[in-house]
């Protein structure tokens, strides 16, 4: 899963309404950042990835109190699974390749 595949699925949830929104709300970054990154085929930074990840978490932990319906669930599923998608991105150069492991 990319991150075009984390914006469209928050977007087919109703949980982003646009790019814009996405840039702004979920990647903390200016309007236009995700339609740059698209463009250009630059890898989104990892601050943003780890935004990203922290505010899934947040929306699934807010979802699940006190008691989630079936749709909550199902909800809070999908954005745990798009969570771990955001770190593992983190973990990616620009390629898709692992980041190797900096020098000691």
């Amino acid at each position: 899963m990319d991150l075009n595949d984390i914006y469209n699925e928050l977007h087919c949830r109703g949980l982003c309404k646009n790019q814009i929104d996405f840039s702004i709300n979920w990647l903390g970054r200016s309007s236009g950042y995700f339609a740059w990154m698209r463009s250009t085929q630059v890898k989104c930074c990892n601050v943003s990835l780890q935004l990203l990840a922290e505010r899934l978490q947040k929306i699934s932990d807010h979802l699940r109190n006190p008691l989630p319906t079936e749709a909550d669930i199902r909800t809070i599923i999908a954005l745990r699974s798009l969570r771990e998608d955001a770190l593992m991105l983190a973990k990616l150069d620009h390629a898709g390749r692992p980041l190797a492991a900096s020098p000691q």
